[in-house]
């Protein structure tokens, strides 16, 4: 894209571009909307684009890739693996990788070791396990009938009512949360491994593993699900929870992309001071609130190319957060030697104060929103919301959660490629026994194209079954986190497995 860029006009920059092909998939994604099939369509076409993008990386949209870590990289691989054969190099090859080796491995012997920030993989134990807990009441009704596999208690509750409020103060962050923290070890990663090392370890711990959940995981989930409710077994690949892992991989290479830019056209970097108050709430109003406002309500569209967007949090969001990410790390906003505290212009506590305000507001206008304005406060109250509580959580986990804790953050990845598998089957075990203790209570309706099998039946027990729903919430929370914890620990330490996971 940038040798295409040159040759058309060097006068138009690549972000320019840029904006213009967000303008027109935006305009596409418009008018597919009221078809049925349009999330489904445009989700499969932009897996097939990442895909193609990273398997085959054509030079017209990757620009120059080839730099000094990249060839130190296919040295280190040429000679250690031995797939060229000493009778097939010449003695001026042998001397001349044997010396690039030798290179890199006294610049890397002589790197200080890169002291772990266990606060971030704290966070990141922590974003997982909200994942796990949203779409688990998902399964129990909180987001309707088309928002997981299959859905239990999908009607008007006390249940629903008090789990939906904590869904949405979630859904305004949790997801950004993972844009930035991955776009700070993106920035940090490239610079250190450089272009084709990068590329290579995103296609085998990103891409393979989406691959893996989108032909199997996911369809073995609907199928479990339709079995549950005796209906017809339908194979039907979906992206699932996997959207973020495309999505991130398309935010990686834009960001290649505008970093190689850069560097062809201005040698000198300014420092970037730590986000204020005052620029906070710039984004967050601005794009984070009122552009997905703009995009959600005016527009109405629901999905865009696999990212569910119809409520805050979502693309903008995404885009500013990762887009923070990278910035944090190449200019050092987080690091050892200086912390978020002292960095921030206002104190911890004033901000935690704000973000609980913020929250309030959000939940009271989600339940409140009729008219347009109402709408468009709630956005900007999310907004805000979002670039706020995201602070105060990074803030809050370098403070007081640094520690080591290893034993959960090496399987959550592993957590989030396995969760929906494990929580329908704990959803569908609690079905069979509650239809046991309560026969033909739960009637299952499939509806679009008999893939999704939601249940709008009322629950026996007391508040209309509001007490046996939040039973089934906790025991299926519970039981699938007691199994993926663990699991996913072992699974990621096996081998051959642990290259992936």
């Amino acid at each position: 894209m940038i040798k295409l860029r040159t040759r058309i006009d060097k006068k138009i920059s690549l972000k320019a571009y840029l904006a213009i092909a967000f303008v027109c998939a935006l305009f596409g994604q418009y008018l597919l909307e009221d078809k049925g099939v349009a999330k489904f369509l445009t989700a499969y076409l932009f897996t097939i684009f990442v895909s193609v993008l990273y398997a085959r990386r054509p030079s017209y949209l990757w620009g120059g890739l080839q730099n000094e870590s990249a060839k130190d990289y296919s040295e280190r691989k040429r000679l250690v693996r031995r797939k060229v054969s000493k009778e097939d190099m010449t003695e001026e090859d042998i001397e001349s990788s044997a010396a690039n080796l030798l290179e890199t491995t006294n610049k890397k012997d002589s790197e200080p070791v890169r002291k772990r920030m266990h606060y971030l993989d704290n966070l990141k134990v922590f974003l997982t396990f909200l994942v796990v807990l949203n779409h688990t009441a998902d399964a129990f009704g909180c987001c309707g009938n088309l928002s997981w596999m299959m859905v239990i208690g999908d009607y008007d509750n006390p249940f629903k009512f008090a789990i939906r409020k904590l869904m949405i103060f979630n859904q305004s962050y949790f997801m950004c949360l993972f844009f930035f923290i991955s776009g700070y070890f993106t920035a940090s990663s490239y610079k250190r491994k450089g272009g084709h090392a990068f590329i290579q370890g995103r296609i085998t711990r990103l891409l393979v593993p989406a691959w893996v959940s989108l032909v199997f995981l996911n369809p073995l989930c609907f199928c479990i699900a339709q079995w549950t409710a005796n209906s017809d077994l339908v194979y039907f690949p979906s992206l699932g929870a996997t959207w973020f892992i495309y999505w991130l991989l398309f935010f990686e290479w834009i960001y290649i992309l505008l970093v190689n830019d850069k560097e062809d056209t201005s040698g000198s970097t300014s420092s970037v001071p730590f986000l204020s108050t005052r620029k906070r709430w710039m984004w967050g109003l601005g794009l984070c609130g009122f552009a997905q406002f703009v995009v959600s309500r005016v527009l109405n569209i629901s999905y865009f190319y696999a990212m569910p967007i119809a409520s805050p949090g979502t693309l903008f969001s995404d885009i500013v957060l990762f887009t923070a990410g990278t910035v944090a790390g190449e200019y050092g906003w987080i690091s050892h030697e200086r912390t978020i505290t002292e960095q921030m212009d206002i104190a911890p506590w004033k901000l935690r104060v704000m973000v609980c305000l913020e929250g309030v507001v959000v939940m009271y206008l989600h339940f409140i929103r009729e008219s347009p304005v109402e709408h468009l406060a709630y956005f900007l109250a999310a907004g805000m919301l979002c670039v706020d509580i995201s602070v105060a959580y990074l803030q809050f986990f370098q403070e007081y959660v640094n520690q080591d804790w290893s034993y959960l953050a090496g399987g959550a990845y592993t957590v989030y490629l396995l969760h929906p598998l494990v929580i329908q089957i704990c959803t569908s075990v609690f079905y069979k026994v509650y239809d046991v203790l309560y026969p033909e209570t739960i009637k299952f309706a499939p509806v679009v194209f008999g893939i999704f099998i939601p249940s709008s039946s009322h629950l026996s027990g007391p508040g209309d079954g509001t007490v046996h729903l939040w039973i089934g919430f906790f025991v299926v929370l519970s039981v699938s986190n007691a199994i993926l914890w663990p699991l996913s620990y072992h699974l990621s330490k096996l081998p051959v497995l642990n290259r992936y996971l």
